[in-house]
């Protein structure tokens, strides 16, 4: 996935600030209508259970938010429906796997006991084998919060399960060399310490731990985890986190995955807070106070950036009536020389759901003035000897089908569109070394 977290949550923000969707309080009160293959399985459940007392479950987070998840797991041609739900007696979360047969109707294979009272999240993997999925539900209980990792898989005919595990996140991704998949798990444990785990499939043909490594000690809360490539086919695996030292200030520790099949250690540190001065260097070189600001693969080439604001402010004169121009944002890059390099330098609009990369001659020269009443950010070329600013070089603006009020006046060209909202750019007949072409802008912007 080219943008993970940082992308879903801009796009959040963005949707409920700049133009809410109107919606009938009557659809939202009723329950969503069950599709035909729905119907299906819920007509064969009624043979296993009484439909009247039970309450459906969706997943809370995920691709799959609905109570029935389809998948083929086995990979011949038949799905398996895994159904979420609570008995209104009591006895807690449970779900049913319901499997197709040839002839179109569904046999019940197996009847689980989840953990908690919610489904935090639903996935499948090619954890064991490259041709069948595994299963996996992540549960929470919402009075502590605690969370489980529950693995299976379908063996003749069955649901068996493969592991179990507490945690707080994770992620699902080839972080070995192969045609599998691995699961990075970050943990909890009773004194309050996380680490980091790596679990795939051991010589064995088991699923089982390959390897951990502790996480910083000054972390309470775990944001984010990336997979990143690195060097030579190499992959790595970015931690965002948030330190107790600064509840408002995030971190990233960066863990190698070893490509070796002997491999003793299959995750090593490369910038974490440990007590070498050059790994202490590098993690404090992450610090960064924006709950947007999470590693991420802005261009969906497999290489992570760690995003970190400017150390200088944008330049300019900012007038009383005008907000201040955003900070920009260095996107960092580990270098295996001992240094975090910067690839790329943008200004972020969070609330619109883009950014725009500054060429590096508009480092220092440039600033942007808001307009959030046109929703609308303009980029002016700032003269250095009166700090002022003299010359317009471009503008983005938003603009949403469903505003009737603020019409686009002159020579803006479509940049993007993101369903409701409209991407539109306009340049000015600027010149000079700071002006841009139309290419140039059109290949700097950039949805989030």
């Amino acid at each position: 996935m080219a943008r993970k977290l940082i992308a879903s949550a801009l796009c959040l923000v963005f949707l409920s600030a700049c133009a809410p969707i109107m919606m009938n309080v009557e659809d939202l009160l009723s329950p969503p209508r069950l599709n035909e293959r729905q119907t299906q399985v819920e007509q064969a459940l009624e043979a296993h259970i009484d439909l009247s007392s039970i309450q459906y479950q969706h997943p809370r987070d995920g691709d799959f938010r609905s109570p029935f998840v389809f998948s083929d797991m086995n990979g011949d041609g038949l799905l398996e429906a895994i159904v979420f739900y609570t008995p209104q007696e009591g006895g807690g979360i449970r779900f049913k796997v319901m499997r197709e047969q040839a002839d179109g109707s569904w046999l019940l294979v197996s009847d689980r006991a989840g953990f908690g009272d919610q489904v935090h999240i639903v996935k499948f993997a090619y954890l064991i084998c490259a041709q069948t999925s595994c299963l996996l539900v992540g549960w929470e209980d919402s009075a502590t919060r605690e969370r489980r990792l529950d693995v299976f898989s379908m063996q003749n005919g069955r649901l068996e399960t493969l592991y179990q595990t507490p945690y707080t996140i994770f992620d699902i991704a080839a972080y070995k060399a192969g045609d599998l998949e691995q699961i990075a798990l970050v943990r909890q444990d009773i004194a309050g310490d996380f680490a980091l785990h790596l679990l795939g499939r051991t010589l064995d043909g088991r699923l089982s731990l390959l390897g951990n490594t502790a996480l910083s000690g000054d972390i309470y809360e775990v944001l984010n985890l990336t997979k990143g490539v690195m060097r030579d086919n190499i992959n790595g695996i970015y931690v965002d986190a948030r330190r107790f030292t600064n509840r408002l200030e995030i971190a990233t520790e960066l863990f190698e995955v070893s490509t070796a099949e002997d491999a003793g250690t299959w995750l090593s540190v490369l910038v974490a807070d440990v007590e070498r001065e050059v790994i202490n260097r590098l993690y404090r070189q992450t610090f960064r106070s924006d709950d947007n600001l999470l590693s991420v693969d802005l261009r969906g080439d497999g290489n992570v950036s760690i995003p970190i604001h400017h150390e200088q402010p944008m330049p300019g004169v900012v007038g009383e009536a005008e907000l201040e121009p955003p900070p920009l944002t260095m996107f960092m890059r580990y270098n295996y020389a001992g240094f975090l390099d910067v690839v790329d330098i943008a200004a972020v609009n969070a609330d619109a759901g883009y950014l725009f990369f500054f060429p590096e001659r508009w480092v220092g020269n440039v600033t942007v003035l808001r307009r959030p009443e046109i929703d609308e950010w303009q980029f002016w070329e700032v003269d250095p000897l009166t700090n002022l600013r003299a010359t317009e070089l471009l503008r983005i603006r938003v603009y949403s089908i469903r505003d009737y009020q603020n019409r686009l006046v002159g020579d803006y060209f479509r940049l993007a569109d993101r369903g409701l909202f409209l991407y539109y750019g306009y340049l000015p007949d600027a010149t000079g070394e700071m002006a841009l072409t139309q290419e140039e802008m059109e290949n700097n912007f950039m949805l989030l």
